[in-house]
């Protein structure tokens, strides 16, 4: 069972964070599998058939996974029907895949200058993460690097939204993002749980 409010914020003040994301964060049950079984099965058996991993490259995070939200500007306010499920994906084969596409696209753009939305969406590369779906080529002419980009973007937000579809998820907001590595997705948590103790701290 995910720790309580309370016990998360004892974990803020006394445990090393990378130690609160190795086990209640990257690890652990998720509040909403655990009022949904067949949810975890389903998500998982999706993402295997749409992306074609396999099903511990698949974790659960954000207020989904704590039954709260962890954001700092959101904690602690409760999972609730409305909330959206956030989805880690880890994978150096997709993740290498869409890097070499988009450093073709970049390399090839006069002047080397990418649209801001996408140049924006393709920095978070240094940190060993990326949301392909915010890939943004609206209005560029097509190119076959551009085209190459669009399937890598089109098959990310298809598989993602058609899971919003299925009945178990009752029409909720599922996003993924994509990490090279289970370290780079646990350097970025345990980054973002600083940011979170330091706003529980400034509020106390």
């Amino acid at each position: 069972m995910p720790p309580t409010v309370s016990e998360f914020r004892d974990l803020l003040e006394a445990a090393p964070l990378g130690t609160i994301v190795d086990e209640h964060i990257l690890a652990g049950d998720s509040f909403f599998f655990r009022r949904t079984p067949r949810a975890q099965v389903t998500l998982e058996s999706h993402l295997q058939a749409q992306l074609g991993i396999t099903a511990n490259q698949v974790r659960l995070v954000g207020s989904g996974h704590a039954g709260y939200s962890l954001a700092p500007d959101g904690f602690p306010r409760t999972f609730s029907r409305a909330s959206d499920l956030d989805v880690v994906v880890v994978s150096d084969i997709l993740f290498d895949g869409l890097w070499q596409t988009i450093l073709r696209w970049h390399y090839g753009l006069p002047g080397r200058r990418m649209p801001a939305a996408s140049y924006d969406a393709a920095n978070r590369i240094y940190w060993g993460w990326i949301a392909p779906d915010r890939l943004d080529v609206s209005g560029l002419p097509r190119s076959a690097q551009i085209m190459a980009v669009v399937e890598h973007r089109t098959r990310w937000f298809n598989c993602f939204q058609s899971i919003s579809r299925n009945p178990i998820f009752a029409a909720r907001a599922v996003k993924g993002r994509l990490y090279r590595t289970w370290e780079h997705a646990r350097l970025y948590h345990i980054d973002s749980l600083r940011a979170l103790k330091e706003a529980v701290v400034r509020r106390e």
